[in-house]
């Protein structure tokens, strides 16, 4: 199971154990889940391309600047964690298998 497939499950089986399993919640579950993968893409171009990058100017110049993606990921860091709030939770936990190291 992927990472993307064991968060989600978290998420679901909080939602189970609050009893709020509804169509709105499991929408924005979805939704946390369609940011979560934004956010691993922009994590992914700050790795590969560094927090600063350079691009030619209009006038075929070069120079460096702040990586748009750092801010971007800033923004969906929030995003995630007001929709998280939203749904009244807190820390996702992820489940236990017998296949997990301690």
């Amino acid at each position: 199971m992927t990472t993307e497939e064991k968060i989600k499950e978290s998420l679901l089986d909080q939602l189970k154990a609050q009893n709020k399993v509804t169509d709105y919640c499991v929408d924005l579950v979805e939704t946390y889940m369609t940011h979560w993968r934004v956010k691993e893409r922009l994590g992914k171009d700050i790795e590969e391309s560094g927090i600063r990058i350079t691009v030619k100017t209009g006038n075929g110049h070069s120079k460096t600047i702040a990586n748009p993606s750092v801010s971007d990921l800033q923004r969906e860091t929030t995003v995630m964690l007001q929709i998280l709030d939203k749904l009244d939770l807190r820390t996702p936990v992820l489940a236990a298998s017998k296949d997990d190291y301690l």
